[in-house]
């Protein structure tokens, strides 16, 4: 049937000049009063049964709304019809799925909207239609969510995410069209400076000191002389390559586990008179697509040979371009180190900040970060190289910052030992 047909129609009463017609459809058998309201400066109709069969109810119900739809386009308001927050949801999980840039922040995304967000306005608020959201009871929503969690209490900067990913799902209710414009602002709970827990240069000495000793722990010296490598001497070499190479890069956990040969290259170059070598990593993370600029060339190219080593021991080639560098004996990513992690620093007596923090795998982002500004590195170059915000710096290393400003002032600098040959032989340049 066409859009503007209207032969459907009996019993048409016009009421306000138009804007509001009444009418019965010709195919019900017990036909109920419809609603068709025109709202000046809007396009299209609002059509709605009033579930009445006496006319004078029947108008009562759609002058009421004609009332309440003028007074909304008056105030700005949208007047698109909406959508249930429920179906809302699962259509936008549906979409995103599709598009998310992980497993897990899928997961994450769905356990906020499903566990969180949608029971509190359908039982608290007694919110139903996306567009009855507004920013006074988004802000209760907040109050609400920092008391009530399933495991831990959410601390800010987790709500921040949380809000985000809320705002994300806003977003794409304006692009289906279920509101208008993304009108109620959704603020973001306030930032909240933490000094991350990362290592000080006397402990991380201590831990790369500990690893090697602990790696070399786990192999025994038989009664013919000849050395046996226990089971889990695998796990604790390939956890220590990957403390070393994170330290000095910078990169993600996330970044790390999907790094590949073919990711790895160098370039020479003539500086003050000496040729200098580079070792770069192309990685893709969170803020997407970057090449991060290696520290400690003589570690990163030790660190990368050994591991190539270990690949051409389990399968008895060099590996691939796209081979994984972090990978178990059959080639797959590794998909954490996170126990292993956990193991190591306890034993090392650093698994802790003194103020009682947890380190974990990002404490080795936080560490370079820490260590680079405290050698005067530029701000902004370190957050290009990182992949993140020179605001994010500023706030989270706080305190590093401000010494490598100290150092600018006092113009200090400590210069590394010239390496005389500054050739890196890194095996991977030659994988095919």
């Amino acid at each position: 049937m066409p859009k503007n047909d209207k032969s459907f129609e009996l019993n048409t009463h016009e009421y306000h000049g138009g804007k509001l017609v009444l009418y019965q459809r010709s195919d019900h058998k017990n036909p109920r009063w419809q609603a068709r309201i025109k709202i000046p400066q809007s396009t299209g109709y609002e059509i709605f049964s009033t579930k009445e069969k006496d006319l004078s109810n029947a108008k009562r119900i759609a002058e009421q709304k004609l009332f309440q739809l003028t007074a909304a386009s008056a105030t700005g308001q949208t007047l698109k019809k909406s959508i249930k927050i429920k179906p809302a949801i699962t259509k936008y999980l549906d979409d995103y799925k599709t598009v998310a840039p992980s497993t897990k922040r899928y997961e994450d995304q769905k356990l906020v909207l499903e566990t969180y967000f949608l029971p509190f306005f359908l039982q608290h608020e007694k919110k139903t239609q996306v567009g009855e959201i507004n920013k006074s009871t988004f802000n209760n929503y907040l109050i609400w969510r920092a008391s009530n969690y399933q495991r831990k209490k959410p601390t800010n900067s987790y709500l921040r995410k949380e809000v985000m990913g809320i705002r994300r799902f806003y977003n794409w209710c304006v692009d289906k069209d279920y509101v208008d414009e993304l009108r109620k602002k959704i603020d973001l709970p306030k930032a909240e400076v933490n000094r991350r827990p990362h290592f000080t240069e006397d402990e991380y000495l201590s831990l790369t000191r500990f690893m090697k000793k602990w790696e070399n722990e786990a192999i025994v010296k038989q009664k013919d002389g000849t050395e046996k490598k226990m089971p889990w001497w695998r796990d604790r070499f390939l956890l220590r390559r990957y403390i070393l190479i994170l330290a000095n890069t910078g990169m993600r956990t996330s970044e790390a586990r999907f790094l590949r040969w073919g990711d790895i290259s160098d370039d020479v170059r003539n500086e003050d008179g000496k040729d200098t070598t580079y070792i770069y990593m192309k990685v893709s993370g969170k803020t997407g697509s970057r090449e991060i600029t290696c520290m400690n060339t003589d570690t990163i190219e030790k660190s990368l040979n050994e591991l190539a080593e270990l690949q051409v021991t389990d399968r008895g080639e060099d590996p691939k371009r796209n081979d994984y560098v972090f990978a178990s004996q059959d080639g797959k990513p590794i998909t954490s180190f996170k126990t292993a992690l956990t193991k190591l620093l306890k034993n090392a007596n650093l698994l802790t900040t003194l103020n009682g923090e947890k380190r974990t795998g990002y404490s080795f982002r936080h560490t370079y970060a820490t260590f680079r500004l405290n050698n005067g590195v530029d701000l902004h170059d370190l957050a290009k190289n990182m992949g993140t915000s020179t605001q994010l710096l500023e706030s989270t290393y706080y305190h590093a910052v401000a010494r490598s400003r100290s150092k600018q002032l006092t113009q200090t600098r400590t210069e590394r030992p010239y390496r005389a040959d500054q050739t890196v032989n890194l095996r991977c340049l030659s994988f095919k």
